[in-house]
């Protein structure tokens, strides 16, 4: 395969040539990607997410191991 263009987004390649585009990414970038399209997929996750990051501490609880 000869390189045509190579395009560097942080952790991840892209490469083109006459006849394939390929992606290279760390395993660790796989593996993100692969758990963020398994938690997208459950129904109201996404939602449920969202909705935890955009509450109030007050409304968080102290948890412990030891509780």
């Amino acid at each position: 395969m000869d390189v045509i263009k190579c395009t560097n987004f942080a952790k991840i390649f892209e490469a083109l040539s006459k006849h394939d585009e390929v992606v290279v990414m760390s395993k660790a970038e796989y593996s993100g990607l692969m758990e963020t399209l398994y938690l997208k997929s459950i129904p109201g996750m996404e939602e449920s997410i969202v909705s935890a990051i955009n509450a109030p501490k007050s409304e968080f609880v102290k948890f412990g191991w030891d509780a």
